[in-house]
């Protein structure tokens, strides 16, 4: 997350901010609050998400079926339990469904 604050991306005002920061602790009813608000917005083209955090609320994910904003899932930082599974991840799904491998 510093990194994309440090690159500019992250944006906080008295409206709120266009990101939100996960931890253990964090509700998945905020999580998934977050993810409708940043859908909602008109100025948002991408939403990154680590697939952990996306698996926790993946019905919402995958009922999000506009083009705009796209989601993209990244891997965990620190792997492990948190590394990234191409099986779980809904654009390579696509893309093995498109070569008819799914």
């Amino acid at each position: 997350m510093c990194g994309f604050l440090l690159a500019g991306v992250g944006q906080r005002d008295a409206k709120g901010a266009n990101f939100l920061v996960v931890d253990a602790k964090t509700p998945r009813d905020a999580v998934e609050e977050a993810f409708t608000r940043f859908v909602q917005r008109g100025d948002a083209g991408l939403i990154i998400i680590n697939q952990p955090v996306a698996h926790t609320i993946r019905p919402l994910i995958e009922a999000h079926t506009a083009k705009v904003p796209l989601v993209l899932e990244i891997p965990a930082a620190g792997g492990g339990a948190g590394a990234f599974d191409l099986k779980r991840d809904p654009i390579m799904k696509r893309v093995r469904m498109m070569l008819g491998e799914e």
